[in-house]
């Protein structure tokens, strides 16, 4: 199986993380029980009882398939007592979401970092300060998104024309020649490249390190 269409089904698949201050419960229309649901609350009121822990409802959603009847999502709202949230949304950075994987939902990540860059904005730097920041700072903002799931081509593209905007030109505004392709210097240095670490590579080395993991 090629390594593409292995990053492909591990991105399809949603990791349930569960806060102390904020719980997020998904459900299926099909799936969906009046019983079920009411013991789930049940466990969830004896964890606040034992732990003395209390469930911040005010910070709090519950998520329903869009096509879930109305019918039934009123019960969901009424029983569980917290608010709807729709699709997509964020989560410790990352977009969840169903379906088919659309650029738009990563633009809170490209967005961070091009705002991390305006706080350069006057700063004069050489070349070798912006290898230091991209490196170590810029390169390390979406690490924990790329070890949870596979952005669409298209994101890890704009992240890397970023960087190259960032390391090509000054920060002035004034566009700057492009003397080698971003790829090109995402090559070790003894093959011709700077060294910078490709984010498509860094995807690639955290989903495989999950595979040898599970």
């Amino acid at each position: 199986m090629r390594i593409s269409k292995v990053l492909d089904y591990l991105s399809g698949a949603l990791r349930l993380i569960i806060s102390g201050m904020l719980m997020i419960l998904f459900f299926s229309a099909l799936e969906i029980e009046h019983r079920s649901v009411i013991k789930m609350m049940k466990v969830l009121r004896d964890y606040e009882r034992t732990s003395g822990q209390m469930i911040n409802k005010s910070k709090s959603f519950f998520y329903l398939y869009d096509k879930t009847l109305l019918i039934v999502a009123t019960r969901m709202r009424r029983l569980i007592g917290i608010r709807q949230g729709n699709f997509p949304f964020l989560y410790l950075g990352c977009p969840v979401f169903y379906g088919r994987k659309v650029a738009s939902y990563f633009e809170d990540l490209v967005r961070k970092i091009a705002r991390r860059i305006l706080t350069w904005y006057n700063r004069f730097l050489s070349f070798g300060g912006k290898f230091v920041l991209i490196n170590d700072v810029l390169q390390s903002m979406p690490v924990f998104l790329l070890s949870a799931m596979n952005p669409p081509q298209k994101v890890m593209e704009q992240i890397h024309q970023i960087f190259a905007k960032f390391f090509w030109g000054n920060l002035g505004g004034i566009r700057g020649k492009h003397w080698i392709a971003w790829d090109e210097m995402c090559l070790p240095k003894n093959e011709g490249g700077l060294g910078f670490r490709s984010i498509k590579d860094i995807n690639k080395a955290l989903i495989c390190k999950i595979m040898v993991e599970i």
